[in-house]
């Protein structure tokens, strides 16, 4: 048989056989398909050179040749944009439309092909032909080149993307592997001459034994880095045909030591044979198992060490979520399991157990118990859970918290969990309650922290906008006033403004608390102290508030404005003002109203209040109608009828002592208020 020939036959054999194991390990997996139509249409052209091998340099020969070659290149694309994992920002598989966007210049080369426009001759060589693209050459390589480009950007977004060095160096053996046949094979060829015209050489064998390099790569990586998690199969098949080679040459040493040193009979010979047989076969499985072991990379490992880096990821994660997928990433990848699932407490009651058997794992031996314990409830969710592949049931718990449990499947090479592994498996699994408390206790204190943090930059925000409380004169007005926040700020706030041409005080509410609180103030403050117009400085900042729509940030608001010897007020969702005068409590009641930036239309109403010597004009934010409510079990109007003020400040003064003992406690509210009077 010619050895192009031979080749041929080899590499085509080989790769049937790669496909066959890939597709059969995983037929639904999307990798799994595309790799195998791969290693088909590496099959398919190498039937090309062997039908060329056998009638000859033909049109129609060279057809077959080069179909698989141009589908190739658009497989490989896709292939790269999937594998080991799909990449979101790949243009090739965003959607179907954009795979057959992609499709097309694959399409095109082929209808070039078979419409006789791919090459205009071609013509025999010694060990292959050359072929003349013509006038379509510079567009056939450009596209060739355009999809050997994709793909090895792709293929670099995939390689960033690889979380562990074993996956990288998968990723790596199995593209350094299909490039080596399909760059070699034509994409060289059109790259080599892509500015030169004339014909292109192509040679017989060449891609044969290329295409049998690479299938020994991937051998290798299917070996040493479980590619496509087809590893079992290939050590199991290499220790037992090792192991049948050893055994078949023992039996014919022990024979021939029988038969012609000994002098034995041909019977005894024999069940002296088997009996030696017998007694070495499993030391030498075992042997050459730790030997392909050895060499593919798959080494015993040491327990404490794995455990010891494996806490050290758990500890170093920032929240339980990312602490629990680092665990499961940590056990599958010691472990190889086909499946591995936290189930959080009441997530799924039928795949939780109760009366948990202590230091039992494992499924059957959980199953067993409960048989003993003729707990049938349980015994029926453990079954279920055998049913549903679950070999290993570990219960995340300690002292009285329960966090759920995590079922591990069975391991993707079906051989059973190790002792090693399920005492592994075990005190990671005892350790993950301290450090989930541990994360929970670290967020805690960052959170206050960072609440902390926030409060200390609200407040000093606060303090460069807001009005000292005490006493002062517009006019011939006197204004008392009160402040007490909370540590938490409520978002209580008093602006006093004396410019002649926007003279106001207002008293602010705003409805939230910290920073939201401040913002809010600080935009109701902005739109007071610039717009003039009275009328105006709520409308103007509903609209503005509006466009926080998902922030709903509003406020209360109470503004006094001065016209000569009156008061102009506006209350827009704070308690409505009152009148204090001789022993009575009288409210303006025409000035009850929604506040500002609530999402319906603003309505506003105004008042005109001209003072005298008997009576006073109170405003406050709703926190001093609590205190008085909750703690003094009047109503404020009723407290303030039995006083009697001789003016604003001895108001003031009266209404601070009567809850200074309860906002010395640390009453939970901002308290605010003003209290107006004439001039004395």
């Amino acid at each position: 048989m010619n050895l192009h020939v031979f080749l041929g036959y080899a590499a085509a054999v080989i790769q049937t056989i790669l496909a066959l194991v890939v597709i059969a390990k995983r037929p639904k997996r999307i990798e799994n398909r595309l790799f195998c139509l791969l290693l088909l249409l590496f099959v398919a052209w190498n039937i090309g050179e062997i039908v060329i091998f056998y009638e000859g340099v033909t049109s129609n020969n060279i057809k077959i040749l080069l179909t698989p070659a141009i589908l190739l290149s658009y497989v490989f694309c896709i292939f790269t944009a999937v594998f080991p994992e799909p990449q979101p920002d790949a243009h090739i598989i965003k959607s179907p439309k954009n795979s057959f966007l992609f499709a097309l210049p694959a399409l095109y080369l082929l209808i070039l092909l078979f419409t006789d426009n791919f090459f205009a001759s071609y013509e025999t060589i010694a060990d292959g032909f050359t072929i003349v693209f013509g006038k379509n050459e510079f567009v056939i390589k450009g596209i060739i080149i355009g999809y050997l480009l994709l793909s090895l950007l792709t293929l670099s977004k995939s390689n960033k993307n690889t979380q562990t060095p074993t996956q990288s160096l998968r990723l790596k053996y199995t593209f350094a592997a299909m490039l080596l046949p399909i760059a070699a094979g034509s994409i060289t060829i059109a790259l080599s001459k892509f500015f030169l015209g004339g014909q292109t050489i192509y040679g017989l064998g060449l891609f044969p034994v290329l295409g049998i390099i690479m299938s020994f790569i991937l051998t290798y990586t299917m070996l040493r880095y479980n590619l496509m998690e087809i590893d079992l199969i290939f050590s199991i098949g290499l220790v037992y045909t090792l192991t049948t080679a050893a055994l078949a040459g023992c039996m014919e040493l022990v024979q021939e030591l029988m038969q012609n040193i000994l002098d034995s009979s041909d019977g005894w010979a024999k069940v002296v044979t088997i009996l030696v047989i017998a007694a070495i076969f499993s030391p030498i499985k075992d042997a050459l198992t730790k030997l392909v072991d050895k060499f593919f990379g798959r080494k015993d490992f040491d327990a404490a060490q794995v455990m010891q880096k494996a806490l050290e990821k758990l500890r170093n994660q920032s929240d339980s979520d990312k602490m629990l997928k680092c665990f499961i990433n940590e056990i599958n990848y010691i472990t190889g399991a086909s499946s591995i699932e936290f189930i959080k407490p009441n997530q799924d009651p039928k795949r939780e157990l109760d009366n948990f058997p202590e230091n039992q794992y494992d499924i059957d031996a959980i199953i067993f118990n409960y048989n003993t314990l003729d707990d049938k409830t349980n015994e029926q969710k453990a079954i279920f859970l055998k049913e549903n592949d679950i070999k290993l049931y570990y219960p995340i718990a300690a002292a009285n918290n329960y966090y759920g449990n995590i079922l591990i499947g069975a391991k993707k090479t079906k051989v059973p969990y190790t002792k090693a592994e399920i005492n592994l498996i075990s005190g990671l699994a005892n350790e993950l309650p301290h450090i989930i408390e541990n994360i929970k206790m670290i967020s805690q204190i960052l959170e206050q922290e960072k609440s902390a943090q926030e409060i200390t930059i609200a407040e000093n925000l606060l303090k460069t906008i807001a009005h000292v409380p005490g006493t002062n004169f517009i006019d011939n007005h006197s204004i008392a006033s009160y402040v007490n926040l909370t540590h938490g700020i409520k978002g209580d706030m008093i602006d006093l403004n004396s410019d002649e041409n926007n003279k106001y005080i207002a008293i602010f509410d705003a409805f939230h608390s910290g920073i939201k609180a401040v913002l809010t103030l600080n935009i109701a403050y902005s739109v007071f102290r610039t717009t003039q117009d009275n009328d105006k400085k709520f409308i103007k900042s509903h609209e503005l508030l509006k466009t926080f729509s998902e922030q709903d940030l509003c406020f209360a608001a109470t503004l006094l404005s001065f016209d000569k010897d009156s008061i102009i007020v506006r209350n827009l969702g704070n308690p409505v003002p009152l009148i204090i005068a001789n022993n009575s409590v009288q409210p303006l009641k025409e000035l009850t109203s929604s506040p500002i930036g609530i999402k319906k239309e603003l309505v506003q109403n105004k008042t005109a209040v001209t003072l005298n010597d008997n009576n006073l004009l109170f405003c406050s934010t709703n926190g001093l109608y609590k205190i008085f409510e909750q703690f003094k079990g009047v109503s404020l109007e009723n407290f303030l009828e039995k006083q009697n003020f001789e003016n604003a400040q001895d108001c003031k003064k009266t209404i601070s002592q009567a809850i200074a003992t309860h906002v010395s406690e640390g009453f939970s509210d901002d308290i605010t208020f003003i209290v107006v009077g004439l001039k004395q």
